[in-house]
């Protein structure tokens, strides 16, 4: 294959050539940029890029810095993009404090002391804001779950070190008990009841945010499985088969967040017809485009919808419908939390949403196709069924925690006035016989006598 002419910038006597680097998931051929004073230096920039030379580190044998670089570093190649980014953000953190100090000298203390200075930094919100130093309203502490990581990261380094080096003290179990773990915040979501979602598909109908709102409030993808998700993936006998998702940067990976993650979706009526009508077109193409979609259109464009286009695009109908703001992170857990709340299934509620098994249990019960079209299709009848003029309740809040609390729960077997009788026969009775005259478990009367369960009965 001939490769193209190398063009001239106009700017500055530079050579410009593009050449292939790989291949995308969907076929394509993915090209970069080199450039060059010359056609030859373009061409070397290009081979370099492909057969990278050896690294060499200007770093003292036996440093912080040389185990990490050297011993830890290349194992985590295989990660992904998010928890390579997590990882540099960690090293811009520790290197600068433990980087230039021999791993024999560093003590549990010596860890302890510079996660302490760490937690004390001061970042930016906004990395690229151009007023940075006069407005120190854009700054705010380092979080808790980096400071977190950064503990982890030395852990592992100093263990690393001391395998390799005979002279290095190992920090044991009991010291790295020691070294404080920062207590990180929870974080808020909005969870919408069936007349909220249906506030919202009524707000979102025939915008470009339409088909993401099902994706993601009807379905339970995740963000980036929504963005990448093409027309093909939709059969004609009506699943959708999440397999691929949006790298973060318009390109198409097979490799998602768990093995878990790579699902069928046996679509029931009604949401059925409702996704299919944004799936005609090329096969290629994304269920989630950048333009308006209008149905039965085959021949409309697009490019891929951007997370930030669509987060003011779901604003905005969120805005009109009279709901709080949810992201798209936020309808997962609308998705799980509704499943959760009505009594579906654990497995059934694991194999919908793409997530890992926890327990024994799960690796035994295994979800049927009917049983995911099910629950799919009584959500989808929830929606459909409910009185959008419904007064709208203070948001709950906590992830996937019902905020139907006691006998309101689908799943719950015992009542408000039962569980005020098993208090007062605390001391009374054991509680084997107070678990066998209600039909619950001697786990659960220790629970409700020690208030670890029930708590908002009196």
């Amino acid at each position: 294959m001939a490769s193209k002419r190398p063009k001239k910038r106009k700017d500055r006597n530079v050579l410009e050539i593009k050449r292939p680097i790989g291949t995308a998931a969907d076929g394509k051929t993915i090209r970069r940029s080199f450039y060059g004073t010359t056609l030859e230096e373009a061409e070397q920039q290009w081979q370099e890029y492909l057969n990278p030379p050896p690294l060499n580190l200007d770093v003292k044998p036996g440093t912080f810095a040389h185990v990490f670089l050297v011993h830890v570093l290349p194992l985590k190649a295989h990660l992904r993009k998010n928890s390579i980014d997590d990882l540099q953000n960690t090293a811009r953190q520790l290197l600068p404090e433990l980087g230039h100090i021999q791993c024999r000298q560093i003590t549990f203390v010596e860890i302890a002391a510079v996660l302490t200075r760490i937690a004390a930094k001061m970042v930016l919100k906004n990395p690229h804001a151009k007023d940075r130093e006069k407005n120190p309203e854009k700054w705010e502490p380092i979080s808790a779950r980096t400071v977190n990581k950064c503990r982890r990261m030395a852990l592992e380094v100093m263990d690393v070190a001391a395998e390799l080096d005979s002279r290095v003290r190992p920090i044991t179990v009991g010291a790295a008990k020691r070294i404080p773990v920062r207590k990180e915040t929870a974080k808020e979501f909005t969870i919408y009841n069936p007349s909220q979602m249906r506030r919202l598909l009524m707000a979102c109908k025939g915008r470009t945010c339409e088909p993401a709102v099902l994706l993601y409030l009807c379905c339970g993808l995740r963000l980036n499985e929504g963005l990448g998700a093409w027309r093909s993936d939709l059969t004609p006998g009506g699943v959708l088969n999440v397999v691929r998702q949006d790298d973060g940067e318009g390109n198409i990976t097979n490799l998602l967040k768990t093995d878990p993650s790579k699902r069928s979706l046996p679509l029931p009526p009604g949401l059925l017809e409702e996704l299919r009508s944004f799936s005609f077109g090329k096969p290629g193409e994304r269920i989630v485009r950048g333009m308006e979609v209008r149905r039965g259109d085959s021949t409309i464009g697009g490019k891929r919808l951007q997370e930030s286009n669509l987060t003011r695009s779901l604003e905005a109908c969120m805005k009109r419908a009279g709901i709080p703001f949810a992201s798209p992170h936020d309808m997962r857990h609308c998705f799980s939390t509704w499943l959760d709340q009505n009594g579906c299934p654990r497995s059934t509620r694991l194999a919908l949403l793409g997530q890992s098994t926890r327990s024994v249990e799960d690796r035994y019960n295994h979800a049927s196709e009917e049983s995911k079209q099910l629950w799919l299709g009584n959500l989808w009848t929830a929606i459909r069924s409910a009185d959008p003029g419904e007064a709208i309740p203070e948001p709950a809040i906590g992830g996937t925690k019902s905020p139907n609390l006691g006998e309101r729960n689908g799943r719950a077997q015992l009542t408000t006035d039962q569980v005020r009788e098993i208090r007062s026969l605390k001391g009374k009775q054991s509680r084997g016989s107070v678990a066998t005259q209600f039909g619950v478990s001697p786990k659960t009367v220790r629970n409700i006598q020690e208030r670890r369960s029930w708590r908002h009965v009196s």
